[in-house]
């Protein structure tokens, strides 16, 4: 059995993790705060109150919207709208972020299970002599 993308086919009994690149790494996790971010600002249609909810420096915030649009070649907000609001491209980036960052989360949360059930062994013994006498 194998992944088939249209960069690649990859074996799904190939240890991939290994051979990603520290930059394909630190792509992904910016991604996904890119992302978090995103969600934030469409959720508060406001930069003010996502960087308070976020807390972080509005700048950051900006470069990371920024970024994304550049990513995608598309604006994601209308900003000469009060309060914000998204574009139709982000209206569907919006639905597919909320969904990728949910399922992110309960991924988190498996990992997170299987962890503190490989730290967590209960050992009961007995001492068979004791049971018949």
């Amino acid at each position: 059995m194998a992944i088939t993308t249209p960069e690649c086919t990859v074996p799904t009994s190939a240890p991939v993790l290994h051979k990603l690149k520290r930059n394909d790494i630190r792509r992904a996790i910016v991604g996904s705060r890119q992302l978090r971010y995103f969600v934030a600002v469409a959720r508060e249609r406001n930069f003010t109150r996502a960087v308070e909810k976020l807390h972080i420096a509005q700048p950051p915030l900006s470069r990371a919207i920024q970024q994304l649009e550049d990513e995608f070649g598309v604006a994601l907000f209308d900003r000469a709208s009060r309060p914000l609001a998204l574009t139709d491209a982000g209206r569907v980036l919006f639905e597919q972020a909320v969904q990728m960052l949910d399922r992110m989360d309960e991924m988190k949360a498996m990992v997170a299970r299987l962890r503190n059930a490989e730290l967590t062994r209960l050992g009961i013994g007995f001492v068979a002599s004791t049971l018949y006498g």
